[in-house]
């Protein structure tokens, strides 16, 4: 329990987008339990439909597809991925986990709209924004090896690289359904950690110790020997002011 604590603590964004989830599917299973024709209700009401117009009609809906899940195994999954990426997203880059979620989840969105018409069917689910916090981790940290069941230790990247190929091969053979949404939150999270990767990879600029010499106050004996080589003329405001300070002392 501890633990638990100690990583929500760490993880606030983490842990508000998974009890996001959790609530949403508690609250509308026990709405359908209770009144089933409302829960219907609700539940088309956060679906997203495919094709532009229907979308534009249903605006609300690119945001709110995101957070819903019915089946309650899928929800455990996409949770577990969420949680596991997440843990491993690199502080400080720019980019937090809520802002890779909620972009990820509308670029898959409007890429569903856009191509998925041809299913007929509605939206929902939180894969695509899930897959998005794990292509920008996969991108920033992608030689980082981890430790599968029965499987043992595989780089990060070839996890990533088999969840593009098994959406990229639905899609090919005809499979429109959710796969086309997976795929656009694959691209934004592709962009986003490549944004990051930059951020995170770029050296620092060291100045040189010329460079701090310049930058600090120059001394008494400075600047009286500047006076003796160029004259009083020469000296800059700053250096006025230290000698002016100087010779009020004396």
């Amino acid at each position: 329990m501890h633990k638990i604590r100690q990583l929500v603590l760490r993880y606030p964004q983490l842990s508000v987008l998974i009890v996001i989830n959790v609530a949403v599917w508690v609250l509308l299973r026990l709405l359908l339990l209770c009144s089933p024709a409302a829960g219907w209700s609700v539940l088309r009401w956060c679906e997203l439909p495919c094709g532009v117009l229907p979308m534009l009609h249903r605006m609300w809906s690119l945001l709110t597809y995101m957070w819903v899940q019915t089946d309650g195994v899928h929800l455990l999954f996409n949770m577990l991925c969420l949680c596991w990426f997440g843990l491993m997203l690199p502080q400080g880059c720019g980019w937090s986990v809520g802002r890779l979620y909620v972009c990820g989840g509308v670029c898959g969105g409007l890429l569903y709209a856009i191509v998925g018409a041809a299913s007929g069917n509605t939206l929902i689910g939180s894969s695509a924004a899930v897959i998005a916090v794990a292509m920008a981790v996969t991108v920033v940290i992608s030689k980082r090896r981890v430790t599968l069941p029965v499987i043992g230790p595989v780089q990060l990247m070839w996890i990533t690289v088999a969840l593009v190929t098994v959406d990229v091969a639905s899609v090919a053979f005809g499979d429109l359904s959710g796969h086309v949404a997976h795929l656009g939150g694959m691209l934004s999270g592709l962009l986003a950690g490549w944004q990051m990767r930059k951020w995170r990879f770029t050296p620092i600029q060291i100045q040189s110790n010329t460079e701090r010499e310049d930058m600090q106050e120059p001394t008494t004996e400075q600047i009286l020997s500047k006076v003796r080589r160029s004259g009083h003329s020469s000296l800059t405001p700053e250096e006025r002011k230290i000698l002016f300070k100087m010779s009020r002392g004396k």
